[in-house]
């Protein structure tokens, strides 16, 4: 076998992984045509082979790629660590259209370079679909959700909402949902008025029959209660199904054994002890 053919066969393999890789200028179509009718037949099979080497690792790489189900790109973080642990692999990092007939290293020809950026291409191809099939992460709930779970379990204190004191609202419902085992509730309100937060904030308040002191006469109201947090009704989360306003609580202490909640009207931020002449709405338990 002459040095002329196997320069031929090197050339034709550099411009059959040109063609898979990035296409071909028509002046490269017509050399390889040319240098392909040249070459002895078994060269000839050589090549075909290889042709249909790299359509089928093209056409695998780009086939899973691009399945129409891919709605999101793999990211870049991933991707570029795919590439370049594909191609120290091979000892080039070069981007494929950077790399002239001359960069490669002697012995080695244009076509191998290519042939690793379609093991790179192929290794992304396939961290794309398992990346693109793992197991999604568990959705956190809504609020509407969490509070609905919450409704429905038989442990879940449901206390109505009654004007208190010195009401503002006439017109307020809804009711509280606490569930002391799981220390969590929600307050539900429906026509109460929204807030100025930069000069009013509400604020819950839990008076705890667990808390009670002896100095208090067993006067529930009396006492200090459990901030329960500060809300304004421009963060609340209006629910479509109801129409209610849900603000999660967010009790300062461990609530023992809750008898009435409060709302009050503060500064902005709250207050650290309430005075009972704010108590806009008030929500006995049992009553």
């Amino acid at each position: 076998m002459s040095t002329s053919s196997n320069n031929n066969l090197a050339r034709v393999l550099e411009l059959l992984s040109d063609q898979a890789t990035a296409g071909l200028a028509e002046q490269e179509h017509q050399e390889l045509s040319r240098l392909m009718a040249e070459l002895p037949l078994d060269q000839q099979q050589i090549a075909k082979l290889e042709r249909d080497r790299l359509d089928r690792a093209v056409g695998v790489a780009l086939g899973m790629m691009m399945q129409k189900d891919r709605a999101q790109a793999l990211p870049a973080s991933l991707r570029d660590k795919l590439l370049a642990s594909g191609m120290a692999a091979l000892g080039n990092n070069r981007a494929p259209a950077a790399v002239p007939a001359h960069a490669a290293r002697p012995g080695q020809s244009r076509f191998a370079i290519y042939a690793g950026w379609l093991v790179a291409a192929a290794s992304i191809a396939l961290a794309a679909v398992v990346y693109f099939n793992r197991p999604k992460p568990i959705p956190t709930p809504t609020v509407f959700a969490q509070a609905a779970e919450l409704a429905r379990d038989p442990s879940t204190i449901k206390a109505a909402w009654v004007s208190g004191p010195h009401a503002v609202d006439k017109n307020v419902t809804g009711q509280v949902e606490w569930n002391t085992g799981l220390q969590k509730g929600f307050l539900r309100l429906k026509g109460i008025t929204a807030n100025d937060p930069t000069k009013m904030q509400y604020q819950l308040w839990i008076f705890d029959k667990g808390r009670i002191e002896p100095a208090h006469n067993n006067d529930l109201l009396a006492q200090n209660p459990i901030d329960g947090g500060v809300f304004d009704v421009s963060n609340a989360q209006l629910d479509p199904a109801t129409g209610d306003y849900i603000i999660p609580i967010d009790p300062k202490l461990a609530v023992r054994n809750p008898g009435a909640f409060a709302v009050t009207t503060e500064v902005p931020g709250g207050v650290v002890v309430t005075k009972r002449e704010s108590i806009i709405l008030l929500a006995p338990v049992g009553g």
